[in-house]
């Protein structure tokens, strides 16, 4: 008879375990199709604008234009416009990561 109760109770204990941990599991949340999309693209932006920071930079040291102030200040501009749109993206893919990129690995 002891026997028999220890098992009715081990059945019962293993039945409300994955209730339990069905309850303690976080949400798993999921990216829009369009954020989906745009995750899917993140790379390749990010790839792009990087490439272009990088052009930016080089035209931005052009020994060329250091004696024409307004030529200067133009690239300077267009170097922190191109360093902008780098730090976007990069905080809009920890945006998507935090949201649910994670997830769909």
């Amino acid at each position: 008879a002891a026997e028999d109760e220890a098992r009715a109770q081990a059945s019962d204990e293993r039945r409300e375990a994955p209730a339990s941990r069905a309850k303690a599991a976080p949400a798993v949340k999921r990216l829009s199709y369009n954020e989906q999309r745009e995750w899917d693209a993140m790379e390749d932006r990010i790839l792009h604008a990087e490439a272009a920071l990088e052009a930016a930079q080089q035209a931005a040291a052009d020994p060329a234009v250091a004696s024409r102030a307004d030529e200067l200040a133009a690239r300077y501009r267009a170097l922190q416009d191109a360093q902008d749109a780098v730090d976007r993206l990069y905080a809009r893919w920890a945006e998507l990561e935090a949201k649910g990129g994670a997830a769909r690995r």
